[in-house]
């Protein structure tokens, strides 16, 4: 496993599930289409595993050289598994989770996970696109439909990410305009009448101007969950992505890209009962005695189907000069403008009890990042970086008691506030080198340096008609401001037992600031921080036709951000907690034609220092949650994938693929407190991808099934002493359709 001159090993984790499973098609596939080395095609000789190149270093690497834990999944895989958002990783990439609700996400890795489903605080597994940081959990289901590859970093990456890196990063990496012109039209319909269309189109503008273009309409005519009071479905959507890019070649040694992407949504959702309702909920709330309060999987009783909307704006600029041979400096500029509004029936039921009439959270950030890279010897390098970031966030949920609330003497129409305006100002300087030792043995490491200042302006309380609000409101117009400053370094030593094995062993620390939750006055969070150990063996044998991984880690998590309803509002509490596992990773190219992969994973995820109150279980106090599990963090978990790839004759198609991947999850909790009804089971879900095609008429047909079991697994869950309540919502139930595509 000797590096190329221009590799370097650094924090990004890279085990080999990366390409996920697509043995000679994905491995076909150009991850970097100038520098990835394809499968050997040569029928005499067996399937085996390609060269793959990526820059989770932000500098290009072998897959298998880099040190430390990476996924990767290029475009061919992308197209054949229809992935197009985050939701869809969790199949493929072991250790991660994905929940969402009410156009929020929950993306775990390692245990490492966002607790707060308000939108509120900032995500602490980044995601990026092209190189720019999505600020906001509510930017995570944007559509990427025009991708190279998507890579998954497990583990802190302070150094290189820095902001809000604590668990990891995903960093989607969309196709380059083309000088050849190429199109391609795609056409899908499934079930609850779901049309989904892409066309993209690229090609040479001028004799140094190549353009691309990427288009993307879906539509759910009919929601996934039964509304058994209007009789209607919901959960419907509609969404439109339109992605424009341009590549300027002005010399060999100066390249700019630049590119827009506009999305707009409009959707529904849902938040549902996920136990039976109380004899004390009908205490606070008379009329639901009469009311209609499912419980059942996809089952509302809502009076009402509100909708909500999504726009995004992202606009991108990106330099790239060679300096000498050796030296490179870039340059990466990046806007993002996003408007939500979500509107919620937030109680469940047919009663007017809680709504949510307009919970507005614009975020408008600029980034501007400087990278100097340079290599030297046979593997060695390094890099100098700058990164500027501003951010201006708003939040507003306001949750209205209709019929007001007897018991405590509040008249219809209460609104309690929950506003407050982020205005962040961010400024960090980082580096990173590898140095060679010997022929074998490289150490690696680097350090990052970063300040934050953040204004707050705040407004909570209750608004209640006829009161005057000066009486009513805990904080009104509340101006503050918080300052937190971090160091992330990493230091590492990599070594090469044979051209075949490496090892490694590497400190890392993560990083995610502190705020101020908007709901209850006063209530700053500290920043979270993360201290890593990880070692590994990366192993490929049988002449490529067997790879074989082991990673093992422990966490040192500081100040872990967890969230909790109270009667009518919520805080943000900090907790420590411990967090080791290990993953052993396998990839078994069976024939030319089968490929048999697998992830094994190991977690313990426990907290440490927390204590909390648990209004389900108020008679117990104050209760000690050292040692309880952190949320969404199984014990065990496992990837399996297995794979298909014959030449047929059928028609004009000549090639057939199948793939079957499922995911098997030990049962975990969504709340820290760990009750019974706080639990989601033990699970097993499964996906289908069928893809007949044809290289000489450019045509394909695919078949899916997602969920094939239909397994109701809790997307997210929590409880409310408002109504003595469990409220949240599921992942989708099976679906499934076919796919129609042609390229020109």
């Amino acid at each position: 496993m000797r590096s190329l001159r221009s590799l370097s090993c650094g924090t990004a984790m890279c085990l080999v599930f990366g390409q996920i499973g697509f043995g000679v098609a994905a491995a076909q596939d150009q991850v970097d289409q100038e520098t990835a080395i394809a499968v050997d095609k040569d029928e005499a000789s067996p399937a085996r595993m390609g060269t793959i190149t990526v820059t989770a270093q932000k500098r290009e690497q072998s897959l298998q050289d880099v040190a430390g834990s990476v996924s990767a999944i290029g475009g061919d895989a992308i197209e054949k598994l229809g992935l197009t958002s985050v939701q869809e990783l969790s199949m493929q990439v072991p250790g991660l989770d994905f929940g969402q609700t009410n156009g929020s996400t929950f993306i775990t890795l390692r245990g490492v996970t966002l607790n707060v489903d308000t939108g509120v605080a900032e995500p602490n597994i980044a995601i990026h696109q092209d190189g720019l940081f999505m600020p906001r959990s509510t930017m995570a289901l944007l559509d990427y439909t025009d991708v190279q590859r998507v890579e998954v970093v497990r583990g802190p990456q302070g150094t290189l990410y820095g902001r809000n890196a604590t668990g990891g990063a995903i960093n989607f990496i969309s196709k380059k305009p083309e000088s050849a012109p190429a199109a391609e039209v795609k056409v899908g319909y499934g079930n609850f009448d779901t049309l989904n269309v892409r066309g993209i189109a690229t090609g040479a503008l001028t004799q140094n101007v190549n353009g691309r273009l990427s288009v993307a309409y879906d539509r759910r005519g009919e929601g996934y969950v039964d509304n058994t009071f209007t009789g209607s479905s919901f959960d419907e959507n509609e969404m439109i992505n339109v992605r424009g890019a341009l590549a300027f070649d002005f010399s060999e040694d100066l390249k700019v890209d630049a590119s827009v992407q506009y999305q707009d949504e409009t959707f529904q959702t849902y938040q549902q009962m996920m136990e039976p309702l109380t004899p004390l909920a009908t205490v606070f709330f008379p009329q639901l005695a009469t009311a209609e309060a499912p419980s059942a999987p996809w089952t509302i009783g809502n009076e009402y189907n509100p909708d909500s909307s999504r726009t995004t704006l992202i606009g991108r600029v990106s330099l790239t000069y060679e300096l000498t041979p050796d030296i490179t400096f870039k340059s990466l500029t990046g806007y993002i403008d996003q408007e939500f509004e979500n509107r919620l029936d937030g109680d469940g039921t047919s009663g007017a009890i809680l709504t949510i009439e307009d919970r507005t959270q614009p975020s408008e950030s600029y980034s501007q990042e400087f990278n100097l890279a340079g290599v030297f010897g046979e593997s060695g390098s390094w890099l100098l970086g700058a990164y500027l970031y501003s951010e201006d966030f708003s939040s507003d949920i306001p949750v209205m008691l209709p019929s007001g609330f007897a018991l405590a003497s509040l008249p219809p129409g209460t609104t309690f506030a929950s506003q407050i305006r982020e205005e962040t100002e961010s400024v960090a300087v980082f580096a990173d080198a590898t140095y060679p030792l010997t022929e074998d043995l490289r150490v690696f490491g680097g350090v990052r340096v970063s300040k934050d200042e953040k204004d707050f302006t705040q407004t909570a309380g209750a608004i209640i008609p006829g009161v005057p609000e000066s009486l009513t409101l805990s904080c009104e117009g509340t101006q503050s401001s918080k300052s937190y400053d971090s160091t992330s370094p990493r230091i590492g030593l990599q070594y090469d037992f044979s051209d075949d094995v490496m090892g490694y062993i590497q400190y890392s620390e993560g990083y995610k600031s502190g705020g101020l939750n908007s709901s209850t006055c006063d209530n700053f969070y500290r920043p979270e921080s993360l201290k890593a150990i990880e070692a590994g063996v990366k192993s490929t044998l049988a002449e490529g036709r067997i790879v074989l991984n082991a990673s093992v880690y422990s966490y040192d998590y500081k100040d872990f951000q967890v969230f909790k309803y109270l009667t009518t509002s919520a805080v943000i509490e900090n907790a420590d907690a411990e967090n080791y596992g290990a993953e052993l990773e396998g990839k078994f190219y069976l024939s030319d034609n089968w490929m048999l992969d697998a992830a094994l994973t190991y977690l313990s995820a426990e907290f440490t220092n927390y204590s909390s109150f648990d209004q389900a279980q108020p008679a117990a106090g104050e209760i000690d949650l050292s040692g309880y599990t952190l949320p969404r963090a199984p014990e065990f978990s496992a990837n399996l994938g297995l794979q298909a790839n014959y030449p047929v004759n059928v028609g004009s198609f000549d090639q057939f693929f199948l793939r079957l991947d499922a995911k098997i999850s030990d049962s975990f909790v969504l709340r820290p407190f760990a009750l019974p009804e706080d639990e989601q089971d033990a699970y097993i879900m499964a996906n289908m991808n069928a893809v007949l095609s044809s290289d000489s008429t450019g045509f394909s047909v695919r078949a899916f099934a997602r969920n094939i079991g239909d397994e109701d697994v809790i997307s997210h869950k929590f409880y409310t002493g408002t109504t003595d309540a469990y409220y949240g919502n599921y992942l989708p139930p099976r679906t499934f359709g076919i796919e129609l595509s042609k390229t020109f």
